[in-house]
């Protein structure tokens, strides 16, 4: 009979969905931010999605998940600091210890075979700034007023705030759509395609560069120097700060946002 019962549970085990075979834990939370402060999210294996919450509330919530049961060698921390509030994932370390804090998490080596995808949703305070990094998951962001830094190695990035961004990433495309251009801005990838979609009047000189893929832009474009098919110099409208798009394996366009 025990045999049985054994074989019925493995059976039954055999025919659920792989997400629940995944070991999962949550993480939850709730603070306040104010506009011209920073909210940084760091992250390594997993996205990090962004939209602006009511007022100046923040509310961050993480979910890990292991297929090795490693949940547990990692922490989400989050730190308050004089610019604003720094969110991170921490790796428990090879002699069982977990780094002090979010800027100490890159010293000492971590535990072998920790297998743990963390990914973040993040409600904010529109007017605020952000700074969000991974390195293995896509970051999206929306919605937002306040300045933005993007960047991750695999995966896209999607910003889209009325203020100043820049992205980056290595394995995937950029998209941004902007409100401001009103300092040295740079939009980057590897393999991907770059859109980069303005909302107000446009000056500035823009520099397009690629390998495999077309350049194009929406707006009327002065050419300084020798235009080629995979790169561009030029100035748009009266010039300013420079805006840099650079990519290997995919297009660019610079568009008018509606």
């Amino acid at each position: 009979m025990i045999r049985k019962i054994s074989a019925l549970a493995l059976a039954a085990i055999a025919l659920l969905p792989a997400s629940l075979l995944t070991a999962q834990q949550n993480f939850s939370w709730n603070g306040t931010l104010s506009t011209g402060q920073t909210l940084e999210v760091m992250n390594i294996n997993g996205g990090i999605d962004v939209k602006p919450a009511a007022g100046n509330q923040v509310s961050v919530s993480a979910v890990k998940r292991s297929k090795n049961n490693t949940e547990g060698d990692v922490e989400v921390k989050v730190e308050n600091e004089s610019a604003g509030i720094v969110v991170c994932v921490l790796y428990r370390r090879q002699d069982g210890s977990f780094p002090s804090g979010c800027r100490e998490r890159n010293k000492g080596r971590s535990k072998r075979g920790v297998d743990v995808n963390v990914d973040f949703t993040v409600r904010m305070p529109a007017a605020a700034n952000l700074v969000a990094n991974s390195v293995n998951g896509g970051v999206n962001i929306a919605g937002l007023r306040g300045d933005v830094e993007a960047k991750t190695v695999n995966g896209g990035v999607n910003v889209e705030t009325t203020g100043h961004a820049q992205a980056s990433t290595v394995n995937g495309g950029v998209y941004a759509k902007v409100g401001k251009l009103d300092q040295n801005t740079k939009f980057s990838t590897v393999n991907g395609r770059i859109l980069v979609a303005v909302g107000s009047a446009l000056n500035a000189d823009v520099s397009m560069s690629t390998v495999n893929g077309s350049l194009e832009t929406a707006f009327p474009i002065t050419v300084q120097g020798k235009m080629g098919k995979r790169n561009l110099q030029g100035r748009i409208g009266t010039g300013g700060p420079k805006l840099e798009l650079s990519t290997v394996n995919g297009g660019i366009r610079i568009e008018k946002a509606s």
